[in-house]
């Protein structure tokens, strides 16, 4: 999943940068705007934009360049 606020700089930029790019190559991840719906932060304790996380709840935060986080994916398909 990944965890996005519409006022958070760093999510804009994953989003334009890196996840359309990773849409494009068939990588999917479940958007979650807690911006819009806190309580999803605070159910998967999320204290900060962007955070991702895994099926097995390993996690990734703040920015990533689209080589780190393609990697990441996949060690956690």
């Amino acid at each position: 999943s990944y965890f996005y606020s519409d006022f958070c700089h760093w999510c804009q930029k994953e989003k334009a940068e890196v996840l359309e790019q990773l849409g494009q190559e068939g990588y999917k991840l479940k958007p979650m705007n807690v911006g819009e719906k806190p309580e999803l932060g605070q159910q998967f304790n999320v204290t900060g934009t962007p955070t991702f996380i895994a099926s097995n709840g390993d996690r990734l935060v703040g920015f990533q360049a689209k080589d780190a986080l393609k990697a990441w994916l996949d060690q956690h398909k």
